[in-house]
């Protein structure tokens, strides 16, 4: 095998805090437990008390871990639900032991602390880089708010380790004390913390649509739990936001006055609006503190809905590496070493502290399978067992495979997972049960025998598609029928009809346009049809036919087993082809053309977002409420950036031209996609047919939307043979209807479907525009 091109980026460990109940002791360990951790700021605290908000944080933090705070059964219970995100450890320990003190098992805040040390103190009269750590009291009424704003770290008798010191001796902070009586000073967000320590040197990754990111305050009440979580979470989404407590105005005004004018100054073009954002816990709050363009919003569940606030992951700047492949087997792996590490390996304690090294690897698709699988984290466990072999070590991302490891570790093995196994488990996750049909083992077997899907543009001939249906295995015809077939020659002038075809790439060739004889020497190529002579035999007159591998001058009967010479008989024997191979079946390669043909327009119109698929699989409940059925394919697609979900699960049913979608086929599919509502993923229905849908055909398939609640989503597909044999989909659809003509998510293709089937838009001809008669 070659070498591998793969992206590797660290990161933190996001981890999850759990709490339990309102506890705001629960809340300040939390606290103060992140600000000891690289990329701390940007763990949330999860209030279990709360499933729906604690579920929809999970998922839109995309949580590598969770902690036990409270250490509560009621805590303990709740993380077992989430057996998918394990603490990567036997136990569960932030901080271990060693001698008289500990050391931490993620990244800590030692290796910020060396580098800036290292670049802005050390050997200086002066820090280049001026750091501040605040004093108050716990009794002052802001204590929460501080702790959040500004950072603070547990005691060393809690921890076994003194943090506050290492920020003391590595930064040489100027010591600023806060009195309940003063006003809080106007410059805190100006300088270096021990809140903003923690997301040192790291950056946005992984960032999809945020509408709601804007920087402003949030309005609360600085002793109230939900106020406070709220707060440290939205900061954790990486938003700059000051919290403001309209009881201690007088010590916040001359903050939020400052931070005001700041926000004001602010350049006017994206991704910086010119409003400022108030938060608040409940909506219709008083904003009276606030002035200019405001912008109100509260916290709920439905936040992380993938648009609204989609917190990024964070990590450090992408490394590019080559690993070397090798074959084991069926399977291949990719082994590489790891790029330049920006955090320190030279003391004992930072050796078993844990980092996420996220890898991206180039992918081909007709490698039947994938190093860099879906993003879909309640298979981690089977992409740790599978890809890592190490069950609780891997985290699906959206773009790449985050593998935790220690930060002494040198090199990687991952093994590359096929496509078939991916989907199978996707369905098992949900409750389905999924194994490849004998239609899907024909199906992919005539992919691979094409040379992949792009080897399957053949198939768009209409002609090409009607040479193979029209024969069967034991018809032999000759090569000017097979052009005459190919070509859709007029029966009367005997001219082609291969217009639509001549611009189609199917292989290199040395003229301009395609031919119907070139489509059939490509035929031959690729084993589609062999060829050979229909002979008859000297004893017994039946004729019978013979390859051209087995042809010799004297060769025996098929029926009589009777040899003759067959010298006498070539001079008027013109070469006759027969189907051979998958396609010699008398099954029309149940209907593996078809599929191959929309996977083929798929993998065209997406323009690489096709992740992985798998042809026809037998689909049985196992917990969810489906009927047992079949679909003719299954893909996963990278969802495009104005989806609210990373990734698309995609269903289909293909027919050939005489064919019929029925009402059972739309029925079952439907059920199919509604198991899926509670995935990471959006799921499309697709039907495809080589000819024209009927009426009824399309009130099956409009019939086959899911519904979430009384909410009809518009998730079904329709390509018929005018979208499926053009190089473009849309190409001769847009020329009738009043669509999008360039399609390039599956979000566009159901748009472009309910204008084209379910409610079509004609397209309206201006009369400037249409033909003048002489």
């Amino acid at each position: 095998m070659g070498p591998v091109s793969l992206q590797v980026r660290y990161r933190p460990m996001r981890i999850g805090w759990c709490v339990d109940g309102e506890s705001l002791t629960d809340f300040e360990l939390a606290v103060r437990f992140s600000h000891t951790c690289w990329g701390g700021r940007y763990n949330p605290i999860i209030p279990c008390a709360n499933p729906e908000m604690a579920s929809a944080l999970i998922s839109g933090f995309k949580v590598d871990a969770l902690y036990d705070i409270s250490k509560t059964e009621t805590i303990s219970d709740f993380i077992k639900q989430h057996s998918h995100i394990p603490w990567p450890d036997f136990r569960q320990e932030l901080y271990k032991s060693h001698g008289d003190s500990s050391y931490a098992s993620v990244l800590d805040v030692v290796h910020p602390v060396r580098h800036i040390h290292d670049d802005h103190v050390k050997d200086r009269e002066t820090p280049t880089l001026p750091s501040h750590l605040y004093e108050w009291k716990e009794s002052d009424p802001l204590h929460y708010v501080f702790l959040a704003t500004l950072g603070a770290y547990p005691s060393k008798e809690a921890i076994g380790r003194d943090y506050a010191d290492l920020f003391k001796r590595g930064l040489k902070p100027s010591i600023v004390p806060l009195s309940e009586r003063d006003e809080v000073p106007r410059d805190v967000f100006r300088h270096l913390t021990p809140a903003t320590l923690t997301s040192s040197e790291l950056e946005e990754i992984e960032l999809g649509i945020s509408a709601w990111r804007a920087p402003g305050f949030y309005l609360g009440d600085a002793s109230d739990f939900t106020d406070l979580v709220n707060y440290w979470n939205l900061r954790a989404s990486n938003i700059d936001l000051f919290f403001y407590d309209r009881a201690h105005g007088e010590r916040l005004d001359s903050l939020r006055s400052a931070y005001s004018e700041l926000l004001q100054k602010r350049p006017t073009r994206e991704p910086w609006p010119t409003y400022v954002k108030v938060w608040q816990k409940t909506r219709g709050g008083d904003a009276a503190p606030f002035q200019g363009e405001l912008t109100l919003a509260t916290m709920t569940p439905g936040l992380f809905n993938g648009l609204n606030l989609n917190p990024p992951s964070m990590g450090f700047a992408r490394q590019s590496v080559l690993g070397t492949s090798s074959e084991h087997g069926e399977a291949t792996s990719v082994t590489f070493q790891f790029p330049s590490k920006p955090f320190f390996v030279d003391d004992f304690r930072y050796h078993d502290q844990k980092v996420v090294v996220s890898v991206q690897a180039s992918e081909v698709l007709e490698s039947d399978s994938l190093f860099t699988p879906p993003f879909i984290p309640q298979l981690n466990e089977y992409y740790g067992r599978s890809a890592y072999f190490d069950y609780d070590k891997v985290r699906a991302e959206p773009n790449s495979l985050g593998i935790i490891c220690s930060v002494t570790k040198e090199q990687l093995t991952l093994r590359a997972l096929p496509f078939s196994e991916i989907i199978s488990k996707t369905f098992n996750a949900f409750g389905i049960k999924a194994t490849p049909s004998s239609a899907g083992l024909v199906g992919r077997r005539l992919i691979e025998q094409m040379g992949g899907l792009q080897g399957c543009r053949v198939f768009k001939i209409e002609g090409v598609r009607n040479l193979i249906r029209e024969h069967s295995p034991t018809k032999a015809f000759d090569r000017s029928a097979a052009i005459r077939t190919i070509g859709k020659n007029d029966p009367v002038t005997g001219r082609p009809n291969f217009e639509d075809f001549k611009r189609l790439h199917i292989e290199l060739r040395d003229h301009r346009d395609l031919k119907p004889e070139d489509a059939l020497t490509y035929l031959l190529a690729k084993g589609v049809f062999q060829v050979g002579l229909t002979l008859k035999c000297s004893v017994c007159e039946l004729d019978f036919w013979l390859g051209l591998d087995d042809v010799k001058s004297q060769v025996r009967c098929l029926y009589c087993g009777k040899e003759f010479n067959i010298l006498m008989q070539l001079r008027d024997r013109a070469w006759a082809y027969r189907r051979s191979g998958l396609f010699g079946r008398d099954d029309h390669q149940k209907g593996g053309i078809p599929v191959a043909l929309t996977l083929q327009q798929l993998e065209t119109a997406l323009h690489g977002s096709l992740k992985c698929f798998t042809t026809a699989m037998d689909l049985e409940p196992q917990g969810a409420a489906v009927p047992k059925c079949e679909t003719d394919f299954v893909a996963l697609i990278t969802a495009g950036i104005r989806d609210d979900r990373p990734l698309q699960l995609l269903i289909g049913e293909c027919k050939d031209r005489g064919g019929e979608i029925t009402a059972s086929d739309a029925a079952n599919l439907k059920a199919v996609a509604e198991a899926f509502n509670k995935s990471p993923f959006s799921v499309y229905i697709l039907f495809a047919k080589a000819g024209e849908f009927s009426t009824d055909e399309i009130d099956h398939c409009k019939s086959a939307r899911t519904t979430i609640g009384t909410h009809v989503v518009n998730n079904v597909i329709l390509l018929s043979q005018r979208e499926l044999e053009p190089y473009f989909m849309y190409s001769q659809s847009e020329k009738l209807f009043d669509i999008q003509s360039s399609a390039v998510s599956l979000m566009d293709m159901a748009l472009n479907t309910h204008n084209i089937f379910f409610e079509p838009r004609a397209k309206i001809v201006s009369e400037s525009s249409s033909p003048k008669s002489e």
